[in-house]
């Protein structure tokens, strides 16, 4: 909602990595579980029965990974626990 009622392409950016990092997190988290307790991936409509989330988001996350334009903090993340590995 807050996306509709401004023009202002920082607070609109910050909100599209807020929304991409928070979806990430539940999408990865239900990969995580189905993985341990099944010991392979769940398809597209498992992930999207157990997250509550729709077709799209679920889609758009799995198609790009970590390519997408909106995932600034997980690449963050993961620059993170590159050097800590290092």
């Amino acid at each position: 909602m807050l996306v509709a009622t401004t023009d202002d392409l920082t607070i609109i950016d910050d909100v599209s990595n807020t929304t991409y990092d928070t979806n990430h997190n539940i999408i990865t988290g239900c990969n995580h579980n189905y993985l341990i307790e099944n010991r392979h991936f769940p398809s597209m409509s498992a992930i999207i029965e157990e997250t509550k989330l729709s077709r799209q988001p679920v889609y758009n996350n799995l198609k790009t990974g970590l390519k997408a334009k909106h995932n600034s903090l997980v690449q963050g993340e993961n620059e993170i626990m590159t050097m800590k590995a290092l």
